[in-house]
């Protein structure tokens, strides 16, 4: 900090002769001491800045590419074509260190997808927390069978956004920058307040005016912090029909996690049906009404089987017929001109190894360009040559 010469005399006078010195007159003291000065005449003007910020994560960006906090990992959804929509990227996904918002109606699907990301946040080294304010997710033969080790996982029954936010800020702190944890919410639109539960003992029937104000709370407190230490936070929401003449759904909850939230996916499903007319999963409609790691707005369809769970090709099919890539039907299909793949073959049964070959040479790059800002760089697609 900068300090006129007459007042650092007149500080300095007083310490020689004894005088206490305030707090405020100790700091200048140290700041333009002659090796603190020394040190700053050492800095270049970016290195002065940082340190009279006082901001503690503050870096200086520099001029390679790196990013000062780079997303560490991507946590796969269990799904190709949903991780191209969040990220551009097949085998990408979710990002970490980032708040991903999960929202929709009841029973659509969301907390299928939260433990899908689970499951193979641990099979890449992560411990998962998960607050339950449902108590839907305590059945440990259920978890198993899901796929999630139980033994790398913190189960926190939560009732308040309060008690959520005090005890989110405890996890974060005590993990250090290069642990792995992943931290799943299920679900906000189930949180109480302190508030709110106070007037229910008390019988009072005021509205709680306090829950949106705490959201904003809850986010603000701890989104920079998680994301400092690459902890992603996979929030689910619900959401409820808009009181407007525009009608549509709203995502509960306020501007807390809509703001600090970098992907927000809104879900939908409609049954799917066997030939025998019987329910055979639902077909779920994604929509990315946020995103900040690829474009907004886009919606993509997979399906999620009663019997065998998310297919990580569903969608893809789908996807392929619409964009005119591939023709025909489930009887057998054959490769679009374009595409320039499989051009000397009869019709065709979609397999695993063909789908894998397929993004190889030509839809890994068409996914990507379809679902990417213009701005993003190619090499976001990292690897997929070896």
């Amino acid at each position: 900090m900068a300090i006129d010469d007459k007042i650092l005399q007149e500080i300095e006078f007083k310490q020689k002769n004894g005088i206490k010195l305030n707090k405020e007159e100790k700091q200048i003291l140290k700041e333009n001491s002659a090796e603190e000065r020394a040190k700053k005449g050492k800095m270049s003007f970016g290195q002065r800045l940082q340190a009279a910020c006082k901001a503690e994560f503050s870096a200086l960006m520099g001029d390679n590419d790196e990013d000062v906090y780079p997303i560490r990992d991507w946590i796969s959804t269990g799904n190709l074509l949903l991780n191209a929509q969040i990220s551009s990227d097949v085998n990408k996904g979710i990002p970490s260190g980032r708040v991903v918002q999960l929202a929709g109606e009841s029973a659509v699907g969301k907390t299928y997808l939260a433990l899908e990301i689970l499951k193979n946040a641990q099979a890449m080294g992560y411990f998962g927390v998960l607050y339950d304010s449902e108590m839907a997710n305590n059945d440990k033969v259920s978890l198993k069978s899901r796929g999630i080790d139980t033994n790398n996982l913190l189960y926190v029954p939560i009732d308040t956004v309060e008690n959520l936010k005090t005890s989110v800020l405890n996890i974060i702190e005590e993990a250090d920058k290069d642990d792995k944890v992943i931290i799943i919410i299920d679900s906000i639109g189930n949180l109480s307040t302190n508030k709110e539960l106070e007037d229910s003992i008390d019988g009072s029937g005021t509205k709680d005016m306090t829950r949106a104000a705490q959201l904003k709370a809850l986010f603000r407190t701890c989104t920079i912090k998680a994301g400092v230490k690459n902890i992603p936070i996979i929030a689910i929401n619900h959401v409820y029909a808009a009181m407007s003449f525009m009608g549509g759904n709203v995502i509960a909850g306020g501007g807390g996690p809509a703001y600090n939230s970098s992907v927000t996916l809104t879900f939908t499903k409609a049954q799917e049906k066997g030939t025998d007319g019987s329910i055979t999963g639902g077909l779920i409609s994604s929509t990315t009404t946020k995103c900040r790691t690829a474009k907004e707005k886009t919606k993509v369809k997979f399906s999620i089987d009663f019997e065998s769970g998310l297919n990580q090709y569903s969608g893809l099919e789908l996807f392929c017929k619409e964009e005119k890539l591939i023709e025909g039907d489930k009887r057998g299909w054959k490769f679009a001109k374009k595409t320039n793949f499989m051009q000397d073959e009869e019709k065709i049964k979609l397999t695993p190894e063909i789908w894998d070959n397929f993004i190889k040479s030509y839809l890994g790059a068409y996914l990507h360009e379809t679902f990417a800002y213009n701005s993003v760089h190619d090499d976001l697609l990292g690897d997929n040559d070896e």
